[in-house]
């Protein structure tokens, strides 16, 4: 299978998965495109580790995100790829994985991606640091 952006030579496989999972997902709903809420929603259910390791109540986030995904249109998955390139880059990092997603997603998020994580308690200024400070772990 080739990937459909040339950009994701980089990430890891586990990126890679969360945006083939965050393309069904639009696929499913009937969008002709894919949104920072596929994406969250692909990465709570193909590698919900990372966020649980940041504090995250992974069952909270998933029910708000599957409800706003179902009602609400978002986009700017363009820019979440574009920032976890340069999160990847600015660090010396050789690939992009799973937490340079969600940072990159995390970077500038958009309203509806905020109101998810808003409705269920979790700050993501919070989220983005711990999950920084999991990368410098690594």
């Amino acid at each position: 299978m080739t990937d459909p952006l040339p950009f994701y030579e980089r990430f890891t496989a586990a990126a890679r998965k969360i945006m083939l999972v965050a393309n069904r997902e639009a696929d499913q709903h009937g969008h002709d495109y894919v949104g920072n809420l596929h994406i969250l929603f692909a990465a709570i259910e193909t590698a919900p580790e990372v966020l649980t390791s940041a504090s995250v109540n992974i069952e909270h986030l998933r029910d708000a995100t599957g409800e706003r995904l179902r009602r609400t249109p978002t986009a700017g998955a363009k820019t979440t790829i574009m920032n976890a390139l340069a999160e990847s880059q600015s660090r010396g990092d050789d690939v992009v994985d799973v937490r340079h997603v969600l940072i990159g997603m995390m970077t500038n998020p958009d309203e509806t991606v905020a109101a998810v994580f808003d409705g269920v308690g979790i700050h993501l200024d919070d989220v983005r640091q711990l999950l920084i400070e999991g990368l410098d772990a690594d």
